[in-house]
């Protein structure tokens, strides 16, 4: 029988598959006092004292402790006080021990006729100026000992011996410091790094990682380039049918990519073989996790532990992703079919839309709803904003609607409405700008309900005398669809209809900072290809390649633009399923690789 391990061996599912929602009975509360001695730690191992001794100013937080206690207290033991004084400087001690010790150091200072140091140290010392107050006797003896210059050690120790006195102070040190491995700070974080490499949220090989700025630099990703060919396909065909996905992503590591289908099943795929993973053992006792109507959404939290889906009904189930069991079963969450699902930042609570214009927030851990937001549109995108980034106690919400409102909640309230607007900058002559700028003077008087309409007019160039102008056309957006930017966590993604256009909006205030127009080929290809003069077409949905480099927009004439982000330029467009209709694509997080399906009963995945 051979010794090597079984190749696909199946993960094992972690010990508890309720873990993800059980931490909430017993959540993680760092006290800010730990967080100071960490750096402080950190500053006393870099030799920033300076600003170390500010830090216990200011916060008045001392460590008290040592790497090996038994080492420390040893050099207390035999004597090596430089090197006990040393560590003793970052201390906050009681004032019995401090005596004690003090006490101790100028006996021996004597003994060694060290008697200008012993001085020093006995004028110095504010461990003196106590005893001078509190015990004069013993106050006056070591002055004594000091000028009349004793060393005999009879005179000194009296009766109480050298080696006694210094197993006396080893004892109170004892009680007073604590013992912490080195590097405390630099060691949680890499764990913390390590981890999310684990998870997902980073790639396996990210050695480039900025941790200051939440970046990776280019090198740590394969080399962006639009994808040009089939790296693998996977074939949906069964008995003669075929299973439509109608939703699917990438995991966040990068592992697999998981799909659903009308047929209500949940697939997790090894994409590279193009066949479904054996390494989860559910799946590979083909026990798949299934609901009675089709598949209509998917989303996983950053931990990999714990998978959402909805169905056509308006069910909602949260899946133990290792174990594939079901942790919580919302029946009925919504009156329509599921469009959208999000896990907040710390996977407690879900964000869910549906057909039935309804937004609601749940709270997983008591399995209820929260809120609810009535939108008066059909929905386009549900997530919370980067503003919940920077603070993780908040609880915003931001909701677009296929009309291209902008919704921001905050709890129950509704912090801004606006209408999303687009600009696009013309020459026209100074008649031209007079017209405009009084129908939309005429216009902008239709500022209702909230909504910002507000006028954004070009001015009058003063070049040409004035017979031509800069003017700005602003446009309502109404929307496809809406999509996250994973390295832009404030910048989202929008589908526009009608312009041939993919817009990007910042997420604090629904403001169109940056727009892909679909006939804005590259100058070379545009003269090749005589063709894409005429290309005309909406984009559906969009995603961003890995590092935002490129964008993949969806269009109506089913094919697939590629933006280039920085020039915002056309690289390419693609038909990458011929005739059949292209339901969804969607890209992998860490790897120049496209995830397109269609009609046609296939997945293909690009390169």
């Amino acid at each position: 029988m051979s010794d090597s391990p079984p190749k696909n061996l199946p993960i094992l599912p972690p010990t508890n598959p309720l873990s993800k929602l059980a931490a909430v009975n017993s959540p993680l509360d760092i006290p800010t006092s730990d967080v100071v001695k960490l750096v402080l730690q950190f500053l006393e191992e870099q030799g920033l004292y300076r600003s170390l001794h500010t830090l216990q100013e200011e916060s008045q937080i001392t460590t008290n402790t040592v790497q090996n206690s038994a080492h420390f207290l040893n050099s207390v033991e035999n004597g090596q006080w430089t090197v006990v004084l040393k560590q003793l400087a970052m201390f906050r001690l009681p004032l019995t021990t401090l005596t004690a010790l003090y006490d101790l150091i100028i006996l021996e200072l004597c003994e060694l006729e060290q008697f200008e140091a012993a001085l020093a140290l006995f004028q110095q010392s504010p461990v003196f100026l106590n005893m001078k107050n509190a015990d004069k006797l013993r106050y006056d003896k070591l002055n004594y000992f000091i000028s009349q210059q004793i060393t005999e050690q009879s005179q000194l120790f009296e009766k109480l011996n050298k080696k006694s006195r210094r197993q006396n102070v080893s004892n109170l040190l004892k009680g007073s410091i604590i013992q912490v491995p080195k590097s405390r700070l630099l060691n949680i974080i890499t764990n913390s790094l390590r981890y999310q490499q684990l998870t997902g949220t980073l790639p396996q090989h990210a050695s480039n990682y900025n941790i200051f700025t939440d970046t990776l630099q280019n090198n740590s990703i394969e080399t962006q380039k639009p994808v040009h060919e089939i790296f693998t396909q996977i074939s949906l065909h069964l008995d003669d049918e075929i299973d439509s996905i109608n939703t699917m992503f990438f995991t966040p590591n990068g592992k697999y990519l998981i799909t659903g289908n009308d047929k209500g099943m949940i697939e997790i795929w090894d994409f590279e073989k193009g066949i479904p993973t054996e390494e989860l053992l559910y799946q590979r006792n083909e026990q798949y996790m299934m609901h009675f109507f089709p598949i209509t959404k998917l989303a996983m939290s950053k931990d990999h532990e714990v998978l959402a889906s909805g169905a056509s009904n308006g069910d909602i189930k949260i899946w133990s992703f290792y174990t594939g069991q079901v942790i919580i079963n919302l029946k009925q969450a919504h009156s329509s079919a599921i469009t959208h699902i999000q896990f907040s930042s710390n996977g407690l609570n879900l964000l869910t839309a549906s057909n039935d214009n309804i937004v609601k927030v749940w709270d997983l851990q008591n399995q209820i709803n929260t809120h609810i937001y009535q939108i008066d549109h059909g929905i386009a995108f549900v997530g919370y904003p980067s503003v919940n980034l920077s603070n993780l106690d908040s609880e915003h919400v931001l909701v677009l609607d296929t009309s291209g409102i902008f919704y921001l909640f905050f709890e129950q309230d509704l912090v801004l409405k606006k209408q999303l607007i687009s600009s696009t900058s013309t020459q026209v002559s100074s008649a031209q700008t007079l017209t405009s700028a009084v129908e939309k003077s005429q216009s902008n008087n239709l500022n209702n309900n909230g909504l910002d309409m507000g006028t954004l007019l070009g001015r009058g160039g003063g070049g040409g005398g004035g017979s031509t102008s800069i003017t700005t056309t602003n446009t309502v957006v109404s929307l496809y669809s809406c999509n996250i930017i994973p390295i832009r966590p404030d910048v989202l993604l929008l589908c526009s209809k009608n312009d041939q256009a993919v817009h990007l909006m910042d997420d604090k205030n629904g403001e169109i900072v940056a727009s892909f127009n679909g006939n804005n080929f590259k100058e070379n290809e545009q003269k090749n290809d005589k063709k894409l003069t005429k290309f005309k077409t909406d984009f559906t949905f969009a995603c961003t390649s890995a590092l935002s480099r490129y964008i993949y927009a969806l269009g109506t004439d089913n094919t697939i633009t590629v933006f280039d982000f920085d020039n915002k330029t056309i690289e390419k467009v693609f038909n990458p399923h011929d005739s059949a209709l292209i339901t969804t694509i969607c890209h992998h997080p860490h790897r120049n690789i496209l995830a397109t399906t269609s009609s046609d009963g296939f997945i293909k995945i690009w390169k």
